[in-house]
């Protein structure tokens, strides 16, 4: 089973929806961190959906809350939709995913972009990619 997810498309194509969407659906705990939305859009969509969205203005923060949220030692999803990653960032959070541990992440691509993206060179099973829009 993989335990790292991509959400992909382009910009407005749907990644935010898609991913709130499997964030509702998810069985067990779960928390997504934020960095695409406003603060007062976090709390809507939140407040929508009933799930646990949380705010990261920056790579800083984003690094904290993860690291904190790793840190329970409990089982949890981790949804992240945050545009400023880098591919450092990517191939890290490849390597924290595991079966306590799942991540998914959104990440822009133009819609011929795909095949360019550096995680394509990744082994078949360390990764399930999602497309949208």
């Amino acid at each position: 089973m993989n335990h790292f997810r991509i959400v992909a498309g382009a910009p407005g194509g749907g990644k935010s929806k898609k991913i709130i969407e499997m964030l509702r659906n998810s069985t067990g705990r779960a928390v997504m961190l934020d960095g695409d939305h406003s603060p007062s859009q976090i709390r809507q969509l939140s407040f929508e959906n009933r799930v646990d969205i949380r705010h990261v203005a920056n790579r800083e923060q984003f690094t904290e809350e993860l690291e904190r949220l790793a840190g329970l030692n409990e089982p949890i999803n981790i949804f992240i939709d945050a545009p400023f990653l880098s591919q450092e960032d990517y191939n890290s959070l490849r390597e924290k995913s595991n079966d306590q541990m799942p991540i998914t992440v959104t990440l822009p691509v133009e819609p011929a972009g795909i095949a360019g993206q550096p995680f394509l060179t990744w082994p078949d099973d360390a990764y399930e990619l999602i497309r949208v829009g």
